[in-house]
């Protein structure tokens, strides 16, 4: 870390207040902002390192935000499961899957069910049929992120399609995300992509993600539920849109 300038240490926190401020505002983007700005500057494998802790602590605070935490655990406890069990398939296959590939079809997905909502196809899980759709969401979230680390599109995706009010939907996400990241940061841990010296270094950078992610909560109260949920729309086909372009080169 010693050839890191007073310059990239400024925009590694830049990167990561501005990360955590989009969280805040549609209750996931942390990992698609970070690693898109941290990767124009410094290499894949340490940006990757550098956005594990301040997704761990990020999404446990999330998931504790308006006390959704119980309710959320009592909603998803079997997509939690099948998340963890895709997790660790997806990370014992990912040397046999070519990774651009998964995001490729993952980004088409993701980008066809917005410009469906956006056009005023609703898409709807009934609530009878919420169980058993969330058993089969969090086995494939969980193979896609066990292959490539981008579970969040795909679930964000599937949770919209329950039709939750916004402050549900951020509390429940924040359950399930940070469920999601303590398997990614024992799998980063054991793979030695988080070695001492980088997880002091994402330490750092947990600060300037909770405030973003402050400042983006605060923001989100003054947003009606049309509104956020037209943000999270763009802001899944933004995230679309860069699974594409990570698969393609």
């Amino acid at each position: 870390m010693a050839d890191l300038t007073a310059f990239d240490y400024g925009y590694i926190a830049a990167a990561m207040l501005l990360a955590g401020l989009i969280k805040g505002l549609i209750g996931f983007g942390l990992p698609l902002v970070a690693v898109s700005l941290l990767s124009s500057l410094l290499d894949v494998s340490l940006s990757l390192a550098l956005i594990i802790l301040p997704i761990v602590f990020t999404n446990f605070w999330q998931g504790l935000t308006g006390g959704r935490a119980k309710a959320a655990l009592h909603r998803f406890w079997g997509l939690l499961i099948t998340l963890t069990l895709g997790i660790w398939a997806g990370s014992r296959v990912v040397a046999a899957v070519k990774p651009d590939a998964v995001l490729l079809i993952l980004g088409c997905v993701v980008i066809l069910y917005c410009l469906l909502e956006l056009m005023a196809f609703r898409i709807v899980v009934p609530p009878r049929y919420e169980r058993s759709s969330g058993l089969a969401a969090g086995l494939v979230g969980g193979l896609i992120g066990g292959l490539t680390t981008s579970y969040g599109p795909f679930l964000a995706a599937y949770m919209s399609a329950l039709k939750m009010p916004k402050d549900d939907f951020v509390g429940s996400a924040g359950v399930i995300w940070f469920w999601a990241s303590l398997s990614l940061l024992v799998a980063y841990g054991t793979a030695d992509i988080l070695t001492p010296a980088r997880a002091l270094l994402s330490a750092g950078c947990v600060p300037p993600a909770l405030l973003g992610m402050h400042l983006g909560s605060l923001a989100r109260r003054r947003l009606n539920e049309e509104l956020f949920r037209r943000l999270l729309l763009i802001a899944l086909i933004v995230a679309g849109l860069n699974l594409l372009r990570r698969g393609l080169m």
